[in-house]
């Protein structure tokens, strides 16, 4: 056997057992309109780290019920991150005369 062959033979045989290792305390299920419904929030709310591991740890607390849908996303959005106290966070009265001319 060539020295090539065997290493990949290795790295298959590797590739193998870590595929067969089935951690179901590692995985979630969601649906698609979920899962792009949580990419938008990460990218428009969630600020610090500690914003997103709190998303995660409501995720991971509502994985036992089987697949995730849109269903569950009030409850994996809603309040209690860091520095969310449920309210509209205050405008800059700068930015806020900057939105009104613009009409926003």
């Amino acid at each position: 056997m060539k020295y090539e062959n065997y290493l990949f033979k290795m790295l298959e045989n590797q590739s193998n057992r870590m595929g067969s290792t089935n951690d179901p305390a590692d995985h979630v299920s969601m649906d698609i309109p979920l899962l792009i419904r949580l990419f938008e929030l990460v990218r428009e709310d969630v600020k610090t780290d500690v914003d997103l591991h709190f998303v995660v740890e409501k995720i991971i607390a509502l994985k036992n019920k089987g697949t995730l849908s849109m269903d569950d996303y009030t409850e994996i959005a809603s309040g209690n991150r860091s520095g969310d106290s449920g309210q509209e966070p205050k405008m800059d009265p700068e930015l806020e005369s900057i939105r009104k001319l613009a009409g926003i």
